[in-house]
């Protein structure tokens, strides 16, 4: 009784690291992609939460660039619901999450000043109603050109993502200290077991295998559920993204364990098939020796 509540505590143990395997591996893949999470990134412009960044961010620029600091902020706050400026916090969206996914020494968007530059007329106008005042485009166009590229991560600053980013450090980790489990725990149940070990091999081969084509199926599922074709939010629309761009990871891990299961299963019939000729040859040898001892 001990003994199978022993390897039944290391059976849950061991699916429990095929699980902690599976996420780790996933989120790794994830959180390194830059050109995924630049993707996931771009409908999160159209929320609140970006919408008051590029508003305080705009703000600051046009009061360094000589705009009241009244004026600079009731146009901000109009100027970023503008369908002008939609496409381009798309874009800085974008450009911000690659910087800061990129493995330079110091990550930058670039030109912020030309992804804003198609929005000048709109900047102008609500600078314009803000101050009571016409305003002249020129004017907004040569303070949008000047403004200084935007420092997502300073030099010698962690990364948030990418693959040098912490979190990529950490899910790695995770990985192997989860392989490390599997590896162990593995080889205790196999080395223990009452059957033969190959039959227990396959079996935790074939538990990997089908844990991972259940995540794997989960991932696309998700996916399909968080579409935005249903007019979801842009947050669903970013997790949708997410969920169905590395969902070959762990459909790979199930091919692989489904492979050295099915080797492990016909690797036992060999054995079986080997043994029973082997026990049909002794068979005759002793028949034919018996044969001839009656015939002396």
């Amino acid at each position: 009784m001990r003994r199978k509540f022993v390897r039944g505590c290391a059976g849950w143990i061991f699916g429990l690291a095929v699980s902690v395997f599976l996420i780790s591996m996933w989120g790794r893949s994830v959180v390194s992609d830059g050109a995924t999470l630049a993707q996931a990134a771009e409908p999160l412009a159209a929320t609140n939460q970006v919408a008051a960044i590029v508003s305080n961010w705009l703000r600051e620029e046009m009061i360094d660039a000589g705009f009241p600091a009244d004026a600079a902020r009731t146009a901000a706050d109009d100027v970023v619901g503008s369908p002008g400026l939609a496409g381009a916090m798309g874009r800085l969206t974008v450009e911000v999450t690659r910087a800061a996914a990129s493995t330079t020494a110091s990550p930058g968007p670039g030109d912020a000043a030309a992804i804003l530059l198609p929005a000048v007329p709109d900047l102008t106008r609500a600078l314009s109603m803000a101050t009571g005042s016409p305003i002249d485009e020129s004017s907004v166009a040569a303070a949008v050109s000047s403004l200084d590229p935007i420092v997502v991560v300073a030099e010698g600053q962690s990364r948030a993502v990418g693959p040098s980013s912490t979190a990529a450090s950490r899910l790695g980790v995770a990985s192997v200290l989860a392989l490390s489990t599997m590896a162990v725990v593995g080889w205790a149940l196999v080395a223990t077991t009452d059957e033969e070990r190959l039959v227990e091999l396959r079996k935790l081969l074939n538990r990997v295998a089908l844990g991972a084509l259940s995540f794997t199926v989960m991932l696309r599922l998700g996916s399909w559920v968080l579409s935005p074709r249903g007019g979801r939010a842009p947050v669903s629309e970013a997790m949708s993204v997410i969920t169905a761009s590395k969902w070959m990871v762990p459909f790979i891990v199930s091919l692989s364990a489904g492979t050295l299961a099915l080797a492990a299963h016909e690797t036992k019939r060999a054995l079986r098939r080997r043994r029973s000729k082997l026990g049909e040859t002794g068979e005759a040898v002793v028949s034919a020796a018996d044969t001839v001892e009656r015939a002396v």
